[in-house]
């Protein structure tokens, strides 16, 4: 995988209360995975929901660019798998334990059983496929309707870090913005010639986030 485990960019937060995860965690079964141990691989059909007690995991799948890149770390009381759980198909992604973690997995027939009998958690579950429909829309809208250099720009200012520093490489920001390495090649220099950023290998260093987003927002006017 090429992504760095040491970024925050890529780690995200779950959308299932905390407190709920407590409720649902005595309907699952606890498992615990060491360091670089597989948890499953893309085509394996794999209807669980996670709940991370401990450490955190990766999901990685082949971008465009050919390569295999991470698009989502999740770390404790973050979750994963609430969609393959519903559909019972087989999963799109590989997952891989990136430091020694402990989850709660739940089959679908227990998600199905809490659902059912339990408003909180019922509510919570449809908030978190709602959000992430949303979240695929506005990336679906981007793609199709957004410059290049707009949907690089958002991508930049959402993955850097606190120490301004955004951990992905040009075949990495490729994938996540729909574009060839080339082009996000190119739309880099230019927000280098303009001060916005700093390109290193292996990693963009934001110079200037207001101006970038000062960018953003007159676009958005013109747009």
């Amino acid at each position: 995988m090429s992504a760095d485990w040491n970024s925050s960019a890529v780690v995200v937060d779950s959308s299932l209360p905390e407190e709920l995860q407590d409720r649902m965690t005595p309907a699952g079964v606890q498992l615990e995975f060491e360091q670089s141990q597989q948890l499953y691989r893309e085509g394996e059909r794999h209807p669980y929901l996670y709940l991370v007690q401990s450490g955190r995991f990766a999901l990685s799948r082949i971008g465009r660019s050919g390569r295999r890149g991470t698009f989502w770390i999740v770390g404790q009381r973050g979750t994963f798998g609430l969609c393959t759980a519903f559909l019972g198909e087989s999963v799109s992604c590989d997952c891989e334990c990136i430091e020694d973690g402990t989850v709660v997995r739940l089959d679908s027939e227990a998600l199905a059983q809490m659902i059912d009998e339990d408003h909180d958690i019922r509510w919570a579950v449809l908030s978190s496929l709602s959000q992430r429909l949303k979240m695929h829309s506005i990336a679906l809208h981007e793609e199709r309707m957004l410059p290049l250099s707009v949907r690089l720009g958002r991508r930049l200012i959402h993955a850097c870090g606190a120490n301004d520093q955004v951990e992905l490489n040009h075949s990495d920001l490729a994938d996540f913005v729909g574009a060839s390495r080339y082009a996000v090649g190119k739309a880099l220099r230019a927000f280098q010639s303009k001060g916005y950023v700093k390109v290193h290998y292996g990693c963009i260093e934001i110079s200037d986030r207001q101006g970038i987003r000062r960018f953003l927002s007159e676009a958005s006017d013109l747009g």
